[in-house]
């Protein structure tokens, strides 16, 4: 009987090792299988460095893993993408259609079919994929976009505006349409709108470089038609007195600190008109250089907290110093160039201009931190 129950249990346990045996191997297989699948993924991304490779190891994926037709549309997508490295055009085209067969009602992948027409330049069946695009996803910016630069390929300039106007208005359009706005105003010599368009695109996306700088060559040529940007913030803007600016800017530039005139005039010890010509034409020399270098930086380049912070004080000093006007020596320039230096390219709607920008920066820097 002992004899029989110690077989019966070493049956049992020799069952139970090989199923546990076989889980294992089983297990094996799976992570090996899983490890395979991996690189396999890993591979079919490698679109813009191996092509090629990206190509056979997502025809795998279709053939082995993918089921869901989203998974097997972005497969198709980036077979397309691989076909244009390798820039075969027809295959790009049979992958979008792919694409578009696997998740029609999905937007993307007739944005990808649009994308590679325009790439052929088959701009008119480039729009059809393009509207369908937008009819699936009215707001989508690539979209948008790429309607406006088709509309101009096959010289439908007619459309551009109003098409632009409705995307603000209708679609969630945002500074990019504002931009292309102000270059078509630009271009049609309406400086005025265009200018207001840069505005609104500076309203709309403070970094934007680009609308900054567009905005100030409207405004150059606008003259006195050149909008306001935030009037409505001016009042509440934090006032800088002469002093408390001086003392700033001496911080700034502390090699200045052994200038007799810059430190007579910021300690106070002497006014400007108690200057003689030749020293206060030297000093308001450089006020405006320094100024004119901040202006430039604010127009042209991104506007972080410490430029927004040194503008407001160089602004401050040119104000304090040269009364917001730029000197020449005599005989540089006659009376109606430095009226036009002073009133167009650097007069005080520019100027105020600057100032908003610096503010909203700090204002929005601080929101930031709350």
């Amino acid at each position: 009987m002992q004899i029989k129950s110690l077989l019966g249990k070493f049956r049992v346990s020799s069952f139970t090792l090989i199923i546990a045996s076989i889980l294992i191997a089983a297990s094996g297989a799976v992570l090996q299988f899983g490890d395979k699948h991996r690189e396999i993924v890993r591979t079919c991304n490698l679109i813009d460095s191996h092509p090629q490779d990206a190509v056979a190891a997502c025809d795998t994926l279709l053939k082995w893993s993918a089921v869901f037709p989203t998974t097997r549309s972005l497969i198709h997508r980036h077979k397309l993408r691989a076909f244009m490295q390798l820039k075969d055009w027809d295959s790009a085209r049979a992958e979008a259609e792919l694409a578009i067969r696997e998740t029609p009602n999905s937007y993307i992948p007739w944005g990808w079919k649009a994308f590679v027409l325009v790439k052929t330049e088959d701009y008119a069946e480039a729009m059809v994929a393009v509207d369908r695009a937008l009819e699936l996803q009215p707001n989508d910016a690539w979209s948008l976009q790429t309607k406006v630069k088709l509309l101009s390929r096959i010289n439908r300039h007619d459309e551009i505006l109003p098409f632009l106007e409705d995307a603000i208005e209708h679609r969630d359009a945002g500074v990019w349409a504002w931009n292309r706005i102000g270059r078509i105003h630009l271009y049609q010599k309406d400086h005025h709108r265009a200018a207001l368009a840069f505005a609104e695109a500076i309203r709309t996306e403070l970094d934007s470089s680009y609308a900054r700088r567009k905005l100030f060559e409207a405004c150059i040529l606008a003259g006195s038609d050149c909008p306001a940007l935030f009037p409505e913030d001016r009042a509440g803007y934090e006032t800088l007195s002469c002093k408390v600016a001086g003392a700033q800017w001496l911080k700034l530039y502390p090699k200045l600190s052994e200038n007799p005139v810059v430190i007579d005039y910021i300690s106070g010890a002497k006014p400007l008109h108690g200057f003689s010509d030749p020293e206060k034409r030297s000093f308001q020399s450089i006020m405006q250089v320094v100024y004119l270098g901040s202006a430039t930086s604010m127009m042209q380049q991104a506007v972080s907290t410490e430029v927004a912070e040194k503008h407001i004080v160089h602004s401050k000093m040119f104000d304090c110093v040269n009364d917001g006007q730029f000197v020449f020596p005599l005989g540089i320039i006659d009376e109606a160039e430095r009226e036009h230096a002073n009133t167009v390219l650097f007069g005080s709607i520019v100027r105020q201009n600057l100032i908003d920008i610096a503010q909203a920066r700090l204002a929005r820097s601080v929101g930031l931190q709350k």
